[in-house]
């Protein structure tokens, strides 16, 4: 077997073209992890973004508490009980919104009985109730529920200004509900 420049070129060059080939199949998928990486984390900056604002919407809810408690023990006016609760109720509706759209962010839902579940779930695997599918815009469908039926709360499901014969009768109701009218 003789040696051979012209084989030793042309083994060089099979040779270099099968490294520049690996070594364009390894820049691209380097891109690819890079991509997903950065993909990934912008998704976790915005989870974490969420889980800040849920425990800054709790510190308020425990401060709403807290003041709410010092009222009741300066034995404050039947208005500003309300008031206080009226700011907990919203307070706690705004935590409830947080922790739907964090575990909406994580691919789950919450259930009714306040578990999280697989957004894709038909039913709920602690509870089994039927799951109800959000409408392709991801507006939650309005409930034919009253307050105090479902949950116990008085969230308000839509918002919009109320009259003042319409805050009038909302603000008795709340005075009601907690008996706080003065006798």
């Amino acid at each position: 077997m003789a040696f051979s420049f012209e084989n030793l070129k042309a083994n060089l060059s099979n040779m270099a073209k099968k490294t520049g080939e690996v070594a364009e199949k390894a820049v691209k998928k380097g891109s690819e992890v890079a991509e997903m990486a950065v993909k990934k984390g912008a998704e976790v900056a915005g989870i974490a973004k969420l889980n800040i604002s849920l425990k800054e919407k709790e510190c308020e809810l425990k401060k709403l508490f807290t003041e709410l408690g010092e009222l009741c023990y300066n034995k404050a006016e039947d208005s500003a009980l309300a008031a206080k609760i009226v700011d907990i109720d919203d307070v706690k509706a705004a935590i409830e919104a947080l922790k739907n759209e964090i575990a909406e962010a994580n691919g789950k839902t919450i259930c009714s009985c306040g578990k999280e579940i697989d957004i894709d779930a038909s039913f709920c695997k602690y509870c089994g109730a039927k799951i109800e599918k959000k409408a392709d815009d991801d507006k939650p469908e309005p409930e034919d529920v009253k307050p105090d039926e479902a949950d116990g709360s008085d969230e308000v499901k839509d918002v919009k200004p109320l009259t003042t014969d319409e805050f009038v009768d909302t603000f008795e109701s709340v005075m009601d509900k907690y008996d706080l009218n003065k006798k």
